[in-house]
């Protein structure tokens, strides 16, 4: 190994660095100073003492290698198909365009923050903005944990989150249960008893439609998975935590009438014809030809199934959890969930407390 100085056209002078690989290939790299290439020529004497001579070339292979390399190991095997999509539309469009032939390990933080800055003035909203590091910080992590980078770029820069658009507004409970008799209206139970779990113990869409009756307990629900989507195949939760939310007594007694209904005891709660969970198609169907119909009746306009998540966070609320309290039932960190529902707990700082079986029932007698 040995620095050398060379000669270029235009009287440019660079610093080479020489040396041969474990294949005794001769290798040279050109610095623009001297004290630049003594630091790589340091570095390799390093490496060769260690034996570890081979990784000289660590970080080489442009962002196009590493991200092909994290989607192998990551992506596909862990993530759900919607989440894939979005990840492609982030790479083709947005990430490898602009950095897909930069060597990993001459992405610096000044980068990233070049990135930041060249996507707004793209125009690139925030949440997208925030997603497309997000990738690139995953991209980076994996190539540390591959021992191709020694740190990941992203990680020193702050990345804002992504602003609520709008303030949550939950449906109170007597909307929800508009909601809930229309569908029993049209002898639609099931309907009825999803909706009553996504209202009443919080749960995203995808954790209720891919509950088992094994995890409905006398008093407390085990929610340890979601639809994946595909197949009718269930994924970990949303933040891959395993919780256990409290039933409140209407909901109790909604899960008894649907158990009793469908005559089962094991497999989904609400299942395909062929016994397996919904797929991510029969969820949009379920939305299109029931949910939305039933909002209507209800004279409810622009409500999602998500928000009745929003609903039960509110009831909680009212009913004095605290945000600690609030997020181990929902799912989340104590921070998101001040973040999203601080405007509900304001308002209901000084109310009076509720009881929310207590409300939800007398609600339903006069109904």
């Amino acid at each position: 190994m040995s620095v050398q100085r060379r000669a270029r056209a235009g009287r440019r002078t660079v610093w080479q660095v020489t040396w041969r690989d474990p294949d005794g290939r001769q290798r040279a790299e050109s610095y623009p100073t001297r004290r630049l290439a003594e630091a790589r020529d340091s570095e390799l004497r390093d490496l060769r003492w260690q034996g570890k001579l081979d990784e000289a070339d660590a970080g080489a292979e442009p962002l196009y290698d590493a991200a092909d390399a994290w989607w192998t190991d990551h992506v596909e095997p862990n993530l759900a198909r919607s989440t894939i999509l979005s990840y492609v539309h982030v790479l083709d469009h947005h990430l490898l365009p602009r950095l897909g032939e930069t060597p990993i390990r001459d992405i610096s933080p000044a980068h990233v923050v070049a990135l930041q800055r060249e996507l707004r003035d793209a125009g690139v909203g925030t949440a997208m903005s925030h997603r497309i590091l997000m990738v690139l910080s995953g991209i980076m992590r994996h190539a540390v944990l591959r021992g191709r980078l020694d740190r990941n770029p992203v990680q020193p820069v702050r990345v804002p989150l992504p602003k609520r658009v709008r303030a949550i507004r939950p449906l109170p409970p007597a909307s929800v249960e508009r909601m809930r008799r229309a569908l029993l209206d049209s002898d639609d139970l099931e309907s009825a008893t999803l909706v009553s779990l996504m209202a009443y113990a919080g749960l995203r869409p995808g954790e209720a439609t891919a509950l088992a009756w094994e995890h409905v307990g006398a008093r407390t629900l085990l929610v340890e998975q979601a639809s994946s989507g595909d197949g009718g195949t269930a994924k970990g939760t949303k933040t891959g935590a395993i919780r256990t939310v409290r039933l409140l007594a209407p909901l109790v007694d909604d899960l008894a009438a649907w158990r009793s209904s469908s005559a089962r005891d094991g497999g989904p709660l609400f299942p395909r014809r062929d016994g397996t969970a919904w797929t991510m198609t029969d969820y949009r169907n379920w939305r299109r030809r029931r949910f939305d119909p039933a909002a209507e009746t209800a004279e409810l306009d622009g409500v999602r199934p998500y928000d009745l998540r929003h609903s039960f966070a509110s009831l909680m609320i009212q009913a004095g959890y605290s945000s600690v309290e609030l997020a181990a039932e929902l799912g989340h960190a104590p921070t998101l969930t001040l973040n999203t529902y601080a405007h509900v707990f304001s308002e209901f700082a000084r109310g009076e407390r509720v009881d929310p079986e207590q409300l939800i029932e007398q609600i339903r007698a006069s109904s």
